[in-house]
């Protein structure tokens, strides 16, 4: 009889443990979720106050510095439409003295940038998206990297010449308290 009991004990304590178990496994799931809803409801909140429209023109602003930039260095063509309405903040680009997957891992590894290698129909390129957390310093450190890459570094002197490098975007400010 004790030792049915013990075993009865046991069984009973696992099963309890499995049960709360998958309860704290539920519960840690459904708070995740609710601040992962939060985090996503802020984020909306954010970009409503500072308005979508201004959110647009100031990365597609971005976007046409960063191709001006990059369209001085010569190995660099420019894969994306210039028209901004056909691109909006998005800049695709390939070197012809460099290897696609060359130019991006040196641009995400040595030069610490996000971009994305672009192999859809045999395009083999590189795409920098430009939005509301980027600013010309951002982009200056894009050109910067890829002229280095290219070895066209001295070139852009030409360029910093030609363009107020702290000036942002068509005078575009993005505070969400200006837009009230």
């Amino acid at each position: 009889k004790d030792i049915s009991t013990n075993i009865y004990v046991e069984i009973s304590t696992e099963r309890s443990r499995c049960i709360s178990g998958k309860f704290d496994l539920v519960k840690i799931i459904f708070i995740k979720l609710l601040f992962f809803f939060e985090i996503c409801n802020n984020a909306i909140e954010f970009q409503n106050r500072i308005g979508r429209d201004r959110i647009e023109a100031y990365g597609s602003d971005l976007a046409s510095y960063l191709q001006e930039g990059l369209m001085e260095i010569p190995s660099i063509k420019i894969l994306t439409p210039r028209d901004p309405k056909m691109r909006r903040s998005i800049t695709t680009f390939s070197s012809s003295k460099i290897a696609f997957t060359t130019m991006s891992n040196r641009l995400i590894g040595a030069s610490r940038l996000r971009c994305r290698q672009v192999t859809e129909q045999g395009l083999n390129a590189v795409r920098v998206s430009t939005h509301i957390f980027n600013s010309n310093d951002d982009c200056d450190r894009v050109i910067q990297a890829v002229a280095e890459i290219t070895g066209a570094h001295s070139l852009l002197l030409n360029f910093h010449n030609h363009f107020d490098l702290n000036a942002a975007p068509s005078g575009s400010e993005l505070n969400p308290q200006a837009a009230r």
